[in-house]
């Protein structure tokens, strides 16, 4: 009998992909620093290519997937570091939907505004990106309070027994062949959200086993506001004990001119940190200006606790992609001033 379910599910499966639309596109983001410096050295910086991908998509009915092929790194050393990452959904009825493999853009992600579409394509080569590794302390304007979401291999459950309200189980896999049952399925993640019609909606998450970090989280993301998109989150760590809070704000005009705000703190015994960044935009005919901007404060020093950058930059669409051109200014935790001058290209097909 179980041969006969397991075999009925792979039909049912294979038969979805037979009749189902395919689709293939990518993305490279090329870029270089066409000179930068700090208070002792000046150089031209390499070129560099980030998220190299093409992706191979399919979609039926009910049942559909993804396999992507992914690479970055840079010229100057060749050592692109290659990845790829398939999974593949199946619903079976509407209130059910089933998920093997890996999503590299994640599931259930809390950040509405803060995270990744904040700055979004200019990430990787114009803009400042604390979150790969640029700054230190900044970085909580972007990651603190929000769930990041399901992203590993693993099998992912959703129930929708209503409309609005979703229920959502992600289970991960045992990397190295085996491994401990507590320390695999401890890492699962638990997602809910319910839609308040033409309010907002309420976001809560929860990793089983998650010492070092918040484990438990909340949020908000509110949506009856004309022209104004504003979220809150929470999160606390039972084991940690570390609380965190974020922010994000985003008001558009309707027409050219875009305000986005985000904020975060992070608090712990001895320890306390707070970001907060900027990013006003104004589209003209010819390019979109934006102008990056933030600090990131360790609370608990007293010197060189600060870090800060100013980066504007301007985005010109270019046939299939886009050109960037700006200007980055930085110095984290007092570790002197760095500058350059970035140029790139994302092409998209």
């Amino acid at each position: 009998m179980k041969k006969l379910i397991a075999i009925s599910v792979l039909f049912a499966l294979l038969a979805g992909f037979a009749f189902a639309e395919a689709s293939v596109g990518g993305n490279l983001k090329i870029s270089t620093d066409l000179i930068g410096g700090n208070e002792d050295d000046q150089w031209a910086g390499p070129l560099k290519m980030w998220d190299a991908y093409t992706n191979i998509s399919w979609s039926g009915d009910n049942a559909g997937g993804m396999m992507r092929l992914h690479a970055f790194g840079s010229t100057s050393r060749i050592d692109w570091t290659p990845d790829a990452f398939v999974f593949w959904w199946w619903r079976p009825i509407e209130q059910l939907r089933l998920q093997l493999g890996k999503n590299p853009d994640g599931d259930w992600g809390h950040a509405q505004i803060t995270g990744w579409g904040f700055n979004a394509e200019a990430q990787g080569g114009i803009y400042i990106d604390q979150y790969r590794g640029i700054g230190n302390l900044a970085v909580v304007a972007r990651t603190a309070a929000w769930a990041p979401g399901f992203n590993s291999s693993g099998m992912t459950v959703s129930i929708n027994p209503v409309p609005g309200f979703n229920f959502n189980i992600g289970i991960p896999y045992a990397y190295n062949s085996t491994g401990e049952l507590g320390d695999v399925y401890g890492n699962s993640y638990l997602h809910l959200d319910y839609t308040f019609e033409d309010i907002g909606t309420l976001k809560l998450a929860a990793q089983l086993v998650n010492e070092a970090k918040p484990d438990i989280h909340a949020a908000f993301y509110v949506m009856a506001i004309d022209n104004i998109g504003l979220e809150v989150g929470f999160a606390y760590g039972l084991e940690s004990e570390v609380i965190e809070v974020g922010a994000g704000f985003r008001f558009s005009d309707g027409g050219d001119l875009t305000f986005k705000l985000r904020a975060g703190a992070v608090l712990a015994d001895n320890y306390g940190v707070i970001g907060v960044g900027i990013l006003p935009s104004y589209r003209t005919e010819a390019f979109t200006f934006f102008f990056n901007a933030g600090f990131g404060m360790d609370l608990e020093k007293d010197d060189d606790n600060i870090d800060w950058f100013v980066n504007p930059y301007i985005s010109v669409p270019a046939n299939s992609g886009r050109f960037y051109l700006g200007f980055k200014l930085s110095d984290n935790e007092g570790g002197g001033i760095n500058w350059s001058l970035p140029i790139g290209w994302n092409v998209y097909f």
